[in-house]
């Protein structure tokens, strides 16, 4: 049993590291391509042809490799349920829990994702738009940043809709084998209290204990 506990703790921390030196080579492409698009557009003559299908192909870099990291993270939480199974059966829950956090780094990744393709959609509509054929309302810069702020929504809205609840099924797992798992940790004082009130009492009201002992309704 301690042989399985050890192998699922080292896939969960492998999947951790794929995500990380899969963002790093993702940063370097991206960056790539905006230098090619920049360079292709201060020509004297820009191609913009080959501008649009370097923005899209950054788009659907993007949306593939959100799709990715959304998939790595799945198989880490698989990972952590299996650890949690077997303390459960050690019953040693004591000496492994997620202590709260006001920001969690596997969301704020999802969000980088979610503005990169968000970028490269607009740029796609921002080079269509130098096309002759292309309707005027495009050449309007407030139509490109609403344009960025639906394709946000629009990410968002498929995400609840398709894999929030491969996430929540998850959470739920670990909630009922191991109910004390997630630990309020109080912000008093920090600078997420400082700076986002608002916030800071929204997930204090989230985090905040219920009956008896020490169960959080962090995920409820």
């Amino acid at each position: 049993m301690e042989a399985v506990l050890k192998k699922h703790w080292e896939h969960s921390r492998h999947c951790e590291s794929q995500i990380l030196w899969f963002t790093n080579i993702y940063a370097i492409v991206i960056a790539a391509i905006l230098v090619f698009i920049g360079e292709a557009s201060s020509a004297k003559e820009p191609d913009l042809g080959l501008i649009v299908l370097l923005a899209f192909f950054g788009f659907v870099l993007s949306v593939i490799g959100f799709l990715i990291v959304v998939a790595l993270s799945l198989g880490h939480q698989n990972y952590i349920m299996n650890i949690v199974v077997v303390l459960d059966h050690w019953e040693a829950k004591e000496f492994y829990k997620d202590y709260a956090k006001p920001l969690h780094y596997k969301i704020v990744h999802r969000w980088f994702f979610e503005i990169i393709i968000a970028l490269f959609g607009v740029l796609s509509l921002h080079y269509v738009s130098k096309t002759r054929t292309s309707p005027e309302i495009l050449q309007n810069p407030w139509i490109l940043l609403i344009a960025a702020f639906i394709i946000i929504g629009i990410i968002k809205a498929l995400f609840r809709l398709t894999l929030q609840t491969a996430f929540d099924s998850r959470k739920q797992f670990k909630k009922e084998k191991h109910g004390e798992f997630w630990e309020n940790v109080p912000y008093k004082g920090s600078w997420i209290s400082r700076l986002f009130p608002l916030i800071y009492k929204y997930y204090q009201e989230k985090w905040k204990p219920v009956g008896e002992g020490n169960q959080s309704e962090k995920y409820k």
